[in-house]
């Protein structure tokens, strides 16, 4: 029906937006056909297979072919190759590239890499020409050699995937002790998730000023996690932290090689989840991020919690946007600025909800360097001079039971010297 066929275009729609992700890649020629049943070796039903041969002779500016499937096996693309004589990729290679381009870090480009090996094992067999391997010029043509060829190449690869997790596991030892750090600051930590390019990086700008951070409207454009302050109701301090986003069609393999990074996620005190409220098939997509949070493994004080923020309504009518937006979402516009005050009060009660924060009303001196303290470790959301007592200060912060437990251990000491 109309719902299936708008379904197929917008698939194609964003299949076009990954390749208009990969610098000086383009789309000459776009064709629909449904992929046959049980893993054909052709993909596609015969006269299907054909017609699309003649399209791609037909496009003379051709230079390889994108099927928007998630992983072919190696028989698949050697046999499509051969008879369509050009280069064919599939989803997954596909974000590779786009990982690979927008990869800056160690860890993002070590991720990368123990992506790319699942690809490799499944294309040991009948690698042709155009495939990522050929272009990296790592494995090279596999052919004649026999099984052992092949059973080389196996170890080769374990090999490389052991260095490689290795590698991560160490970057990994120093993300936790970044966290542990930041533990030991007592800052809330807030991530945000979402579908690729729904608005994560242009929601934590609005909502901390960060000025190193620059949105970009295209798939993918945040790979690694970064980390923003800012500040909430009543000056209380967080973390913000941009994730990478999320897509549809994206095989498990891919999604394992960034556990490391998303494990920032499952540390977090509160998640929010923005969504592209103007894109046609935005409830899918929320499907999407929300099996994605679950494939995590996260706590249940995390997953039912998750903060729903509908973004660029400014994009739709008003009753259009409330419909597609649940009954504890917020609709927004990032851009212009509109309901972002709510969000940012919701994640302020998450927050001291989440981490057990209270409200503690106390007596300090006004010369000590008590309230220096307080401003450091605590969120400090009030000071006024001490009802009769002209040197003292009526103080209230927002802090945990063990923030209060080290404040008063401070001072007790100093007391007593």
């Amino acid at each position: 029906g109309k719902r299936k066929h708008n379904i197929a275009q917008h698939k194609l729609d964003e299949a076009i937006a990954l390749i208009d992700a990969l610098p000086g890649w383009n789309v000459a020629g776009t064709v629909r056909f449904s992929s046959s049943e049980g893993g054909s070796k052709h993909v596609f039903g015969k006269g299907a297979f054909e017609e699309i041969h003649r399209d791609i002779r037909r496009c003379q500016n051709t230079t390889a072919v994108f099927l928007t499937l998630d992983m072919l096996n190696g028989l698949q693309l050697s046999v499509i190759q051969k008879e369509w004589g050009l280069p064919v990729y599939d989803r997954y290679t596909i974000v590779l590239q786009i990982f690979k381009h927008r990869a800056q870090t160690m860890e993002a480009k070590l991720q990368v890499a123990l992506a790319e090996i699942p690809f490799y094992k499944s294309r040991l067999v009948g690698v042709h020409k155009g495939t990522l391997d050929q272009q990296r010029g790592s494995l090279g043509t596999i052919g004649g050699g026999g099984e052992k060829e092949i059973e080389v190449k196996h170890r080769s690869l374990q090999d490389k995937e052991l260095k490689l997790k290795k590698a991560l596991s160490k970057l990994k030892a120093q993300r936790k002790h970044l966290r542990e750090e930041r533990k030991k600051k007592d800052l809330p930590i807030v991530a945000v998730v979402g579908y690729t390019n729904a608005g994560k990086t242009s929601l934590i700008k609005a909502l901390t000023g960060s000025k190193s951070l620059e949105p970009q409207d295209q798939v993918f454009a945040t790979l690694d996690v970064t980390v923003h302050a800012g500040l909430l109701c009543n000056r209380m301090k967080v973390l913000f932290t941009d994730t990478v986003g999320f897509i549809s069609d994206v095989p498990t393999a891919l999604i394992e090689s960034f556990a490391s990074t998303l494990e920032d996620i499952r540390n977090a005190d509160t998640i929010v989840h923005i969504r592209d409220v103007s894109h046609p098939e935005t409830v899918e997509q929320k499907q999407v991020v929300m099996e994605t949070l679950r494939q995590l493994q996260l706590p249940p004080s995390l997953t039912q919690n998750v903060i729903e923020v509908c973004n660029k309504i400014d994009l739709l009518p008003q009753d259009e946007a409330e419909k597609l937006c649940d009954e504890d979402g917020f609709a927004v516009s990032v851009l212009n600025g509109d309901g972002l005050d709510d969000v940012v009060r919701r994640i302020h009660d998450q927050v001291i909800q989440a981490t057990g924060r209270t409200e503690r009303r106390m007596r300090i001196p006004m010369n000590g360097e008590h309230l220096n303290w307080l401003y450091k470790e605590a969120d400090v959301t009030d000071v006024q001079p001490a009802d009769g007592d002209s040197e003292k200060l009526q103080v209230c912060a927002l802090m945990t039971d063990a923030t209060y437990a080290k404040f008063k251990a401070a001072f007790k000491s100093k007391r007593k010297q």
